[in-house]
């Protein structure tokens, strides 16, 4: 890759990665939100939006999915170097 074609690969990188951070974080206030409103611990209120999928609005269910994702990735095992 060229000079200029790595630095112009870098930035976009890393406005992707603001913008994932950005979702997440708008996700996560949502489902907070929701555990506020339901008076939950937040895993007791991913379990419940998930095992309720019909008392949300497709807007709240894809933060819940966000939210699972980023929660996934977080316990996902590691390799070690």
């Amino acid at each position: 890759m060229h000079g200029v074609d790595w630095f112009y690969h870098l930035q976009y990188n890393k406005h992707l990665a603001t913008k994932e951070q950005t979702m997440i974080t708008q996700a996560l206030e949502t489902v907070t939100a929701i555990s506020q409103q339901l008076q939950m611990p937040m895993l007791e209120t991913l379990l419940y939006i998930r095992m309720n999928a019909e008392e949300f609005s497709l807007a709240e269910l894809r933060d819940y999915y966000i939210v699972m994702a980023d929660f996934e990735k977080l316990l996902a095992p590691r390799e070690t170097v």
